[in-house]
């Protein structure tokens, strides 16, 4: 089975051409303080950015809950923990990018409005372990997939330690601190390089349920998760090099977060009620509205 279908490929052609023209526009249009600007704050052009990166995850999560309700297995179990935790990192990612700017004055504060990229790094490598686990169960050959996992989670328990360790275990500077979270040094290569690990090590299981299962299921599964992938990766060049590559991350959680959706639809069954297709658009806005609300609270409190 191939992994882009034919019909398929016109869009791709067509995202990488506007995503061309507007890397042109973004990194040779404006200056760095304009990029900033826009990619920061409350404006409508940061606000929205921040709610079509929410509508994607949302849109798998709410998918991937509701498969769950109709197939109560394991494997869906995980994915969908997994992707709430993906949903809780892009939330909290937001609240971020719109008061990171603003003094906090308790650490509860900071959790939302802090430079909280070791939480979010958390979040993110947490969840795409149990999304990894979660497509394990649906493999035949499990033996490879199994050893990947371990080794990353062995990997990824003393990276946590290690960065513990130069932070001293202070909670409030990893939350607060820019020079930790962001630069050429240690800890914010280390807290940027967490989530890749662990998201490399899901693509690989998802790539072999692809090899092994000829469905759509597999192949569509595999290019969203490599598209949040993408994701993680460019946030990651963002914390280390300091490029405002935010509208590419929240571009990649839209496309991810939509095809992964997709996914799960593909596995409910057509000729039953058409609810749980309404029920995953309806908790999608639903999230979004929440969200919106979110933004709300945090700008007027």
């Amino acid at each position: 089975m191939s992994l882009l279908k034919h019909k398929e490929k016109k869009y791709l052609y067509l995202l990488i051409l506007l995503a061309f023209v507007f890397s042109l526009w973004f990194y040779l249009g404006i200056t760095s303080k304009d990029r900033f600007v826009l990619a920061h704050g409350y404006g409508s052009v940061s606000q929205a950015k921040e709610m079509i990166s929410i509508l994607g995850i949302a849109f798998a999560f709410i998918f991937s809950l509701v498969v769950y309700q109709s197939k109560k297995t394991n494997g869906y179990l995980f994915l969908t923990i997994g992707l709430g935790l993906l949903l809780t990192r892009s939330l909290l990612h937001s609240t971020h990018m719109i008061n990171a700017m603003e003094q906090n004055s308790s650490f509860f504060e900071a959790i939302f409005e802090g430079e909280n990229h070791f939480l979010l790094s958390i979040f993110d490598t947490i969840g795409a372990i149990l999304l990894a686990l979660g497509i394990l169960t649906f493999l035949d050959n499990k033996m490879n997939a199994i050893n990947r996992i371990l080794q990353v989670m062995v990997i990824e328990v003393g990276i946590f330690f290690l960065i513990l360790v130069k932070s001293r275990g202070d909670a409030g500077l990893l939350l607060n601190n820019m020079v930790v979270s962001h630069g050429m040094a240690l800890l914010p290569v280390l807290i940027a390089i967490m989530p890749v690990f662990a998201f490399l090590a899901l693509i690989m299981v998802a790539r072999e349920l692809y090899k092994e299962k000829d469905s759509e299921f597999a192949r569509l599964l595999f290019i969203g998760l490599g598209l949040i992938f993408l994701r993680a990766l460019v946030h990651g060049v963002h914390n280390v090099f300091g490029l405002e590559t935010h509208f590419f991350q929240s571009g990649f959680d839209l496309l991810g977060g939509i095809v992964t959706g997709l996914a799960y639809y593909t596995t409910i069954d057509k000729r039953e009620d058409s609810s749980p297709e309404i029920w995953a658009i309806a908790g999608t806005f639903l999230i979004f509205a929440l969200s919106y609300s979110a933004f709300t609270f945090f700008r007027f409190r």
